[in-house]
């Protein structure tokens, strides 16, 4: 609910509360390991001791933030909720200390084998090229990227969830290559295909999709 309140100036939790307590502008359960919100600044810190990101921690989820540019996780995260980094609009990385659940890279946030992409920040630009370790690109790891003209996904991912590649937001078109191994697609994936130049290799899944929902 918090998330949703555009226009207020301060929050302050009264240190008697039991419940919640409140440090560097960001709202947590009393033993700090859930975060439940942070006030927009360009850079969020979050503490080693946290454990759990909820989501509309960062934006609302009908919302949009345009101030979050990077935001630094502890290795003692070992959850984040759905769609907690969607509409953030200028979020350019994600960084993580190494040593638990979560690893990044280039500002890309990956389970810590690099098997699984969480997400991958809406105010990314230039090209993006996913970690060549990567089976999985979880829903909504590309949601509404809006300033990315590249998106390489390499040889050995298998899975593209549902969320990804429908259409990115952006003014002109953004490239995206896609691999051989590719086999689960989500069905509406380039559903605005107009907004896609898609390289794949004849007779490929990932081609055989580019070019049916070229012609829907």
């Amino acid at each position: 609910n918090i998330s949703d309140c555009h226009y207020y100036e301060d929050i302050i939790i009264s240190p008697k509360n039991p419940y919640f307590t409140m440090k560097d502008d960001c709202i947590y359960t009393s033993t700090m390991s859930y975060l439940l919100f942070a006030k927009s600044k360009e850079t969020i810190t979050i503490p080693e001791g946290v454990n759990i990101i909820e989501t509309g921690a960062f934006a609302p989820e009908s919302g949009r933030n345009d101030e979050i540019k990077n935001i630094n996780l502890p290795s003692s995260i070992d959850l984040i909720s759905d769609n907690v980094f969607t509409n953030l609009y200028a979020l350019e990385n994600i960084n993580v200390t190494s040593g638990g659940y979560y690893q990044s890279e280039n500002g890309l946030l990956y389970s810590n084998d690099f098997a699984l992409l969480h997400h991958c920040p809406q105010g990314k630009t230039g090209t993006v090229e996913v970690n060549k370790n990567v089976v999985t690109i979880y829903e909504n790891a590309f949601y509404y990227n809006t300033k990315a003209e590249k998106v390489i996904v390499p040889e050995g991912v298998k899975s593209i969830r549902r969320g990804n590649f429908v259409t990115h937001g952006g003014e002109g078109v953004m490239e995206l290559k896609l691999p051989s191994s590719l086999t689960e697609i989500y069905p509406k994936m380039l559903r605005y295909s107009d907004k896609f130049k898609v390289n794949a290799p004849s007779g490929s899944e990932a081609q055989k999709h580019a070019e049916y929902m070229s012609k829907k």
